[in-house]
């Protein structure tokens, strides 16, 4: 078990030294909610505040935190790519460390990572946008949830991929689909007039992982304050994971076997 916490630690530290993931995982979100946000002060200059918080701010922090860990979780079958199937492979089989103390020890440095970058953003944009992330322990619950889920998604695409470019282009198809039909963009279906289709409206509230969880935030407070509803979800998003873990039990034996 400490070889799996010490190749957690070094995989944290590879994810804030290489630069790339900090600025495309934490800024780029970050620069999303700041130009939303002056584009629609601009506009609505004068908007009236809930309870001393910015709801516009709230809903589109939100959205965004958890759209952005299925981003942070493609790392996870990137490493696994470039360690588990690379040059790195055969070094790491001369080891006395079990090839399953690397994949566990990979995906814990990956959550850890992607759980601070959502944590730097609900930081920002509640200390200078007036966002309300509300009940905390929900926030929390909600941000592992998901950021496990994102991890086990990308568990389930190294294992069926053929490629590491084909587990690339899966990976970014899946987190903008996602974002997409979650409504985290405001635009999404308003333009086509599908904005009150049953369907429509099913996938922006419970349809997907990212609707589940922007709606366990916005009920434990910001929005609506209905915890009985925000519970649901988080439950919601506990089952996702649950059958997720499953799957992947069953397809890395699967994979093993073959």
């Amino acid at each position: 078990m400490s070889n799996v916490f010490l190749i957690a630690k070094t995989y944290f530290k590879r994810s804030w030294l290489n630069i790339i993931d900090p600025i495309a995982l934490i800024g780029i979100p970050l620069g999303m909610v700041i130009l939303n946000l002056a584009v629609f002060n601009g506009q609505m200059p004068d908007r009236e505040l809930i309870n001393g918080y910015d709801p516009f701010a709230s809903f589109l922090a939100s959205s965004l935190v958890i759209a952005f860990q299925f981003f942070s979780g493609m790392n996870l079958f990137l490493w696994y790519y470039s360690d588990l199937e690379g040059a790195v492979k055969d070094r790491l089989y001369s080891t006395p460390t079990s090839r399953a103390s690397f994949i566990f020890g990979k995906a814990l440095g990956s959550i850890a990572f992607s759980l601070i970058q959502g944590i730097v953003v609900i930081v920002v944009t509640w200390a200078f946008f007036d966002a309300n992330w509300g009940n905390p322990i929900i926030l929390i619950l909600t941000l592992l949830t998901i950021s496990i889920i994102s991890h086990l998604v990308s568990a389930i695409t190294y294992i069926l991929s053929k490629s590491k470019s084909q587990a690339n282009a899966i990976g970014y198809i899946y987190s903008f689909g996602l974002m997409i039909i979650s409504g985290t963009f405001l635009v999404n279906f308003s333009i086509l007039g599908l904005q009150d289709n049953p369907v429509v409206r099913f996938l922006e509230t419970r349809g997907t992982p990212i609707s589940l969880g922007w709606r366990a935030i916005q009920y434990s407070g910001p929005i609506l304050d209905d915890m009985s509803e925000a519970i649901f979800n988080v439950g919601l998003l506990a089952g996702i994971m649950v059958v997720l873990a499953i799957i992947v039990a069953i397809l890395a034996k699967r994979r093993r076997s073959a």
